[in-house]
């Protein structure tokens, strides 16, 4: 409670000093009229609920499940040295080893699942996603909100970014999809929903708000230009839209800081993935420079004669 005493008792004080200095101004006066405080004007009410938006969203944001195998060798090097080498060895058992051997050491392809998000971006079947969702699949089903399920091979993934594009199977369109917004026109603050699949329960929306633009050193990609949000993202979220107030993709959400949402979530920007989908579309792959950015210090640095960073 002495926390609050002091700030309370300024503002009482202030209060009585101001009647104090203002009595002998208005004495023997009448008392003002019409002094009543007009409302203040132009702030947008409050959102009553964002249900008309994500009636709309909804049916044009997906699942994805990715199946792949990993490859990897059993260390020989950690059984130590190989019976086969000694010389006593009877025939017959030197051929059950040599077979026991090849089994041992056969690559080991087990299969693994993971799952994340997605928004169809065109009404040919054209899914945005993250890279790190789909980029070692050996193959990608696509559920539609409708339950509609959709395997792809068609799978083009830009780890630079962290942006992907899995193509469905055309035909069975036209698809639902959403309008991709300017993501260079959003503001610190504005209203923003985070669409997708955390933990798998699909159809999962939250909101928050634009919490910085621009955010990058965090080393994830080649080129980081992160929206940061508070609306909650948590793993399975991958890959989906993050929108704006009237159901415009403004980003894809990408990473978190943490392994649950304390809040921080970060997004690439839209504009990013629109270069991208414009050279899908035309077939081209995306151009890049072959330039990279270090930083020199020290030794190396006096050695070049360069100013300290």
């Amino acid at each position: 409670m002495a926390r609050w005493s002091v700030p309370l008792v300024c503002l009482l004080a202030g209060g009585s000093l101001g009647l104090f200095l203002a009595d002998p101004v208005l004495h023997g006066q009448n008392p003002p009229v019409n002094q009543v405080v007009p409302p203040v004007t132009g702030i947008p009410k409050e959102l009553a609920s964002y249900h008309p938006i994500v009636e709309k969203i909804l049916p044009a944001v997906v699942s994805i499940e990715t199946k792949f195998k990993t490859k990897a060798k059993k260390d020989q090097s950690s059984r130590g040295s190989n019976p086969l080498d000694n010389q006593d060895v009877p025939e017959d058992l030197r051929k059950f080893l040599q077979q026991f051997d090849q089994r041992q050491f056969q690559e080991d392809e087990t299969p693994h699942f993971g799952f994340g998000s997605g928004v169809l971006a065109d009404p040919k079947g054209v899914v945005l996603t993250a890279a790190h969702v789909v980029s070692d699949a050996d193959q990608v089903e696509v559920t539609l909100m409708d339950g509609r399920k959709f395997t792809s091979h068609d799978i083009h993934a830009d780890l630079k970014t962290d942006l992907a594009i899995v193509r469905l199977d055309a035909k069975a369109g036209p698809f639902p999809y959403l309008e991709l917004g300017d993501s260079d026109a959003m503001q610190i603050g504005d209203r923003v929903l985070a669409v997708g699949a955390p933990f798998g329960l699909t159809g999962s929306v939250t909101s928050g708000i634009v919490s910085a633009k621009g955010r990058s050193g965090f080393r994830m990609n080649m080129y980081e230009d992160f929206i940061q949000t508070d609306a909650a993202i948590n793993p399975g979220n991958s890959g989906g839209p993050l929108l704006d107030s009237q159901g415009n993709v403004l980003g894809i959400n990408t990473a978190i800081l943490g392994s649950g949402n304390i809040g921080i979530g970060f997004a690439m920007p839209i504009n990013r993935a629109k270069m991208m989908l414009d050279d899908f579309q035309a077939g081209r792959k995306p151009p890049r420079l072959g330039v990279s950015v270090v930083y020199i210090a020290g030794d190396y640095a006096d050695a070049l004669e360069l100013p300290a960073q």
